[in-house]
């Protein structure tokens, strides 16, 4: 029923999830594996099963086997699910890894789900700063998510703040999740400088997974790409250890577009054409003076020996798709050229 909300409880104990009779709920988006549950396949409940006909998802346990002991929440309508320990999977990026943060730089928070198809835009991410030292607020709770970073003013040099981060996704509010960090002085200059030398004498071929049986003169398939480089900054003797973003830029993205850490590569079918991949090391918005250009031959799609002809598929998507989601289409093309 639309806009009605059940709530149903695993019983970690039995590995019974019980679901009125009459009820289905069937999810994908696993890769190719899904949820099928059905109040009306053992009485009342649904067991987990591994390698059953029920539920067969290796992805919702923990290292050891186990399956997650947390409570699973799902969205029937939009067709994701998610667990308690999503909600505390947060993470501040673009600070130094001793637990220091540069006073006049920002940085950032990330949300990454733990379930495989939680969808990201769901959550919505509120902090507030304190300062250690006496407890007061320096800065109340905020949405994040209107901003999307954190300024760390100069005037904090020589405090210990602590951020306190929590995650709302629909009406289920996620705990306090804390990052105690020390703010301390880095001049610009000092990050400029690391951010060349990281660009300059860093970044080098090995920064580029080529698909195996492909080099730099001969490129057939889709690869992937490095994105960050932690690199020690020393000033005044203490030693910071930043983790710099490694920015990466196509000269031709109909060719090899760049989508995270991915190149997706659509080999032209006039001949062989050189592109050139760009890569500059940023820590926060501090970004290197330069450029690495790599220069690499995509080589020419060839009718018959490469599997078929270029098919362009245009698609609408239902007015209520998630605005930056992936849109994916399945099929047997009978051809590893192809992505899946």
């Amino acid at each position: 029923m639309q806009d009605a909300v059940y709530t149903y409880y695993f019983d970690n104990a039995s590995s019974d999830y019980t679901i009125p009779w009459g009820f289905k709920i069937i999810i994908g988006g696993f890769g190719n594996l899904s949820w099928a549950w059905n109040g009306a396949k053992e009485g009342v409940s649904v067991k987990f099963k591994d390698g059953g006909d029920n539920i067969d998802i290796p992805q919702l346990k923990e290292s050891n086997g186990n399956l997650l002991k947390t409570k699973f929440y799902l969205d029937i309508l939009n067709g994701w699910l998610f667990t308690e320990k999503d909600l505390t999977n947060i993470q501040p990026l673009d600070f130094a890894n001793n637990s220091s943060v540069i006073g006049g730089s920002s940085i950032h928070l990330a949300w990454t789900p733990y379930t495989p198809n939680a969808n990201v835009l769901s959550a919505k991410i509120y902090y507030k700063i304190v300062d250690v030292n006496n407890n007061s607020e320096l800065i109340g709770l905020t949405d994040y998510s209107t901003r999307n970073r954190i300024d760390i003013p100069r005037e904090w040099i020589g405090k210990t703040i602590k951020i306190l981060a929590i995650a709302k996704i629909g009406e289920i509010t996620g705990p306090n999740v804390e990052f105690t960090l020390n703010v301390v002085d880095l001049p610009q200059e000092q990050i400029v400088a690391a951010a060349n030398y990281i660009t300059y004498n860093c970044i080098d071929e090995t920064f580029i997974k080529l698909a195996e049986g492909d080099s730099f003169q001969n490129i057939t398939s889709n690869f992937s790409v490095v994105s960050s480089c932690v690199y020690n900054v020393v000033y005044e003797g203490n030693s910071y250890p930043l983790t710099f973003t490694i920015d990466w830029e196509s000269s031709n993205s109909s060719i090899l577009a760049i989508n995270g850490t991915t190149v997706t590569v659509t080999r032209p079918t006039l001949g062989d054409l050189q592109v050139d991949l760009k890569a500059k090391a940023r820590f926060g918005s501090v970004v290197a003076d330069g450029q690495k250009t790599f220069t690499l031959t995509v080589k020419k799609f060839l009718l018959g020996v490469d599997g078929g002809v270029p098919v362009t598929f245009n698609v609408t998507v239902p007015d209520y798709t998630p605005v930056g989601d992936s849109i994916y289409i399945a099929g047997d093309f009978k051809t590893n050229k192809l992505p899946y």
